[in-house]
């Protein structure tokens, strides 16, 4: 086991690496100037002259590989800084990152509660009213903008009813409807693929033995369920990846202070370290979310060996 883990850990090194070489060179072609972002309305008032000199001092000017080697160089060493607040990159993403973990756990969890136990009543109750009920409710999941869902239940729980406050954080309160946006999204990908695959496990071999052998239905559905949700956990787990990395839209609606709202005022700021550090943390976090999936196949099914 210890083996296997080294050996993906190592396996991912060129992998995030390549990141950081496709982020560093996407970010060049990134309409605008940097240094004039920065600056805003004082960059007006400026010569050309002078922009220059700045475009020097920040390194803008130095070739390509030699902004990667400084920039992958500070990267590592934790002295990459950010164009806005001149404060390392690193701290930027550990002060935001809490929030982005508290909200993709609850919506995670939330999804999951729900998901599961619908996809199984879809699979066990095919072609009924209740799968006909389950499938809808997931391809609306599929089909509705997260962003068009935030909108009518803020318009809704925080307009109307005045439930829930409109944006912010730091109480449980400001936490239910990004979680549930969030969750709504996730949640028809879960049940689709849990019907799926118990639909294709409950036919096999060892499932029609445990039933010739008069073990009870709860005990046959849950001799298939370690199976069937294999690949349930890998969709889980690329979810709870891909949401760690921040969730934009959802966080820029409700005002969430996570990694998504950060990443994109870095964009719309052209702070180049700050989004490159994003984008490289967010990597490292969805590689060991998915160590994390592949060590967890093995307390689902004892079969999978690691070698």
């Amino acid at each position: 086991m210890i083996q296997y883990v080294l050996g993906r850990l190592l396996g991912t090194l060129p992998v995030l690496l390549g990141v950081t070489v496709l982020v560093f060179l996407l970010l060049k072609f990134v309409p605008g100037d940097p240094v004039v972002a920065l600056l805003g309305e004082e960059a007006q008032g400026m010569s050309a002259a002078q922009l220059d000199k700045l475009r020097e001092a920040y390194g803008f000017t130095d070739p390509w590989v030699v902004q990667y080697g400084r920039f992958l160089q500070e990267f590592m060493t934790g002295k990459l800084l950010s164009l806005r607040t001149d404060t390392p990159v690193l701290t930027e993403i550990l002060q935001r990152f809490p929030y982005t973990l508290q909200l993709t756990s609850v919506a995670l969890g939330l999804s999951v509660l729900v998901a599961i136990p619908l996809g199984i009543i879809a699979a066990v109750r095919r072609d009924t009213v209740w799968d006909n009920i389950i499938t809808t409710i997931s391809l609306l999941g599929i089909s509705i903008p997260s962003f068009w869902f935030a909108i009518m239940i803020m318009l809704l729980f925080a307009l109307q009813l005045r439930w829930l406050p409109p944006s912010g954080s730091g109480t449980l309160a400001h936490l239910v409807m990004p979680a549930l946006t969030l969750a709504f999204g996730t949640l028809a990908i879960q049940i689709r693929m849990m019907r799926a695959s118990l639909l294709e496990t409950l036919p096999q071999d060892y499932v029609r033995t445990a039933r010739a052998k008069g073990l009870p239905p709860r005990k046959v559905l849950r001799h298939a369920l370690r199976n069937a949700l294999i690949p349930v956990v890998t969709v889980i787990g690329l979810e709870f990846g891909s949401l760690l990395g921040g969730a934009a839209i959802t966080e820029s609606i409700f005002a969430w202070p996570g990694l998504g709202r950060l990443t994109l005022d870095a964009v719309i700021s052209r702070d180049i370290p700050l989004v490159q550090g994003v984008v490289v943390f967010a990597a490292v976090m969805f590689t060991l979310v998915n160590l994390a999936v592949d060590l967890l196949y093995g307390l689902l099914n004892p079969r999978v060996q690691y070698g």
